[in-house]
């Protein structure tokens, strides 16, 4: 049994180690991988039999298991995946605050797309094991998997599909299930949080008042603010959608409400990046795509409304011999 043990926990403390664990040094390393295969599906085993007294020390593994979500082998990432289902069942509650502390994050790290895939598989494995034990976490589950129905990558959408088609029949359940009694507090507020969000998605009447960050040089109508709030609401639970309103087409101000959004979007991810260092709030450019006849209408209208200290334009526009 100490051997048993050993086979179990040596790999995986050694090979994820959480101050020097990077991905990237385990390309290519086949027998390392094989060695995690090995333990986490011994693991996956072992866990429903585990006495009570061990428990304790599996669940103490779990900042271990988070990590192999992230290793560049699909096989590993897997079997963690599994390991996580398995042990939602034998303690829902520890393991929960895992995934909503740790995993959900991975799906928003827009430049790794292996922690997109492992968060999302590992989600797919958590709904799939727990069943109807995962009302209480529904709300939780539904509004990071819904941002990943338009993932770049087609492995994450798919998967994200069919968590959500998962997760929304369980949806009508949740309002008459009382919290887990050891639900933390932060928890609990952001179940909250989730929840208003669904209300919004479903009466754009509610949805909140977004103030722009950052000084625009022109006074909203009431129809452009409410646009912007709507872009504010898609673009903070990663959702896509289309700003259409009649006045708008006459000439009226998309273009406007677009710029607001993205200077309001640069300026927010810059302040929590600078704060802190989440790869989910990296600062990256905005791409604008429009026919050739706007491209110049695009840069005037961020100039004479933005300062440069905020949003500064490049004029990509041309043949291929301009361009490059």
């Amino acid at each position: 049994l100490p051997k048993l043990w050993e086979a179990v926990v040596e790999p995986l403390q050694q090979t994820t180690n959480g101050n020097s664990f990077d991905p990237e040094k385990l390309i290519g390393l086949d027998n390392e991988a094989q060695n995690l295969i090995n333990c986490l599906q011994v693991l996956e085993v072992l866990t429903p039999a585990m006495h009570v007294e061990l428990l304790s020390k599996i669940l103490d593994l779990l900042p271990n298991i988070v990590l192999c979500l992230q290793h560049p082998y699909s096989a590993v990432r897997h079997l963690a995946a599994r390991c996580l289902g398995v042990l939602c069942t034998v303690s829902t509650e520890d393991t929960m605050k895992i995934v909503v502390k740790d995993i959900l994050p991975l799906m928003g790290t827009a430049d790794v797309i292996r922690n997109r895939q492992g968060a999302i598989e590992a989600i797919s494995c958590v709904i799939d094991r727990l069943g109807m034990g995962a009302v209480p976490y529904v709300v939780l589950l539904v509004v990071p998997v819904l941002g990943r129905m338009s993932d770049q990558c087609e492995d994450v959408r798919l998967m994200a599909t069919y968590c959500f088609a998962t997760l929304i029949r369980l949806m009508p359940l949740e309002s008459g299930i009382p919290d887990p009694p050891r639900m933390s507090k932060a928890m609990v507020e952001q179940k909250q949080k989730e929840r208003k969000f669904l209300e919004q998605l479903l009466d754009g009447k509610k949805v909140e008042n977004y103030t722009i960050p950052v000084p625009i040089k022109a006074e909203l109508r009431k129809y452009q603010q409410d646009g912007v709030n709507w872009l504010a609401f898609l673009n903070r639970y990663k959702l896509h959608g289309i700003l259409c309103d009649v006045r708008s087409d006459m000439g009226l101000g998309k273009t406007l409400q677009s710029i607001c959004i993205i200077a309001g979007d640069h300026h927010e991810k810059a302040t929590v990046y600078k704060e802190t260092g989440n790869s989910d709030c990296k600062p990256l450019p905005s791409l604008v795509i429009c026919p050739p006849t706007l491209t110049g209408h695009w840069v005037y209208e961020v100039e004479k409304f933005v300062n440069k200290d905020f949003l500064k334009p490049l004029h990509y526009t041309g043949p291929p011999s301009e361009r490059q």
